[in-house]
């Protein structure tokens, strides 16, 4: 039977009790461990944990286990001794490839070794070195994975100072005392971490900006009043942008862009960052990776003809 899922609190207090009554693990660095004895706490260290979809997770996996089919090494895993368990804190991707090519060449897990980094220290400083080899890995979390891992570490508590936020995600400074500023009014509208965890940066900040006082709170937080506010002030905008250029002014995207990316920069980015943007931003992003998928399995039919013709040529 499936172990019934834990809340982040629940993962992190169990994590802490085998972290202060366990033993210390035989040997203490070792750079190969068995697959077997791996195992993984998404709850507290899978990163991406609810963000990246499961097309876009099998996919990044597939590229993974064409590596490892190949017989190409992959980057070592980093892992944490909780003084019970040796416990993967980044490398999930890489744990379900290599457990997908051990069931595919019928390897035991037991006899499956695989390169390691041991990571030391507390669960919330192994929490907080998840984020930071993820953000520098070469398989990059997206601008909005940032924000959302940023927001998950001030939310539990994990790390609290925007200095060094600023420094671990590289989130701008006036972004993470808006997540602070956030937190501080859902807190006393009475909002659960878990709840807040759930809901996201996202969600959570357009709750936190505009919460009815006394009706009903709709499911996407926002009051009508707020929501006519932004219709009206989102045709304002246009309106004007169509009398000083014409009617013919969303035609000119090139030197919109332009403008924005040299003129103002940070703009430019907090436009892709908002709730209505980087979901288009994903999407585009999803749609190159399958064209880039799509490429290489034409790649793949090309080698292949050719390989039949050489073998059926007479010389």
């Amino acid at each position: 039977m499936n172990e019934p899922k834990k809340t982040y609190e629940e993962a992190m207090a169990g994590l802490y009790q085998e972290f202060e009554n366990g033993a210390d693990p035989k040997p203490k660095t070792p750079r190969k461990l068995k697959l077997g004895v791996l195992e993984a706490v998404p709850e507290v260290f899978q990163v991406r944990h609810g963000l990246v979809s499961m097309t876009r997770f099998g996919q990044q996996v597939g590229e993974l286990f064409k590596r490892i089919r190949q017989g190409k090494e992959l980057d070592f895993m980093t892992v944490w001794w909780s003084g019970e368990r040796w416990i993967v804190i980044e490398g999930h991707h890489r744990l379900t490839a290599y457990r997908e090519h051990a069931r595919e060449t019928k390897t035991p897990q037991g006899q499956y070794r695989v390169a390691v980094a041991v990571f030391k220290g507390t669960p919330k400083e192994a929490e907080k070195k998840a984020g930071d080899d993820n953000t520098k890995a070469r398989n990059q979390m997206t601008s909005a994975e940032i924000q959302e891992w940023t927001w998950r570490l001030l939310v539990t508590g994990t790390e609290t100072s925007p200095t060094a936020l600023v420094d671990l995600t590289s989130v701008s400074r006036q972004q993470v005392y808006r997540m602070v500023d956030a937190i501080k009014t859902l807190k006393q509208g009475g909002m659960a971490i878990e709840e807040m965890m759930e809901l996201g940066w996202w969600r959570c900040r357009t709750r936190s900006q505009e919460v009815p006082a006394n009706e009903e709170d709709p499911k996407d937080g926002l009051s009508e009043a707020f929501k006519a506010r932004r219709e009206k002030t989102a045709k304002r905008f246009f309106a004007a942008l169509e009398v000083e250029f014409g009617p013919t002014w969303l035609k000119q995207v090139d030197a919109l862009a332009y403008g924005l990316a040299t003129q103002h920069p940070q703009f430019a980015k907090m436009l892709l960052d908002s709730e209505h943007l980087w979901p288009l931003t994903q999407e585009l992003q999803r749609e190159a990776a399958e064209e880039d998928t799509e490429s290489d399995a034409q790649m793949a039919d090309i080698v292949e003809r050719n390989s039949r013709i050489k073998d059926s040529s007479a010389f």
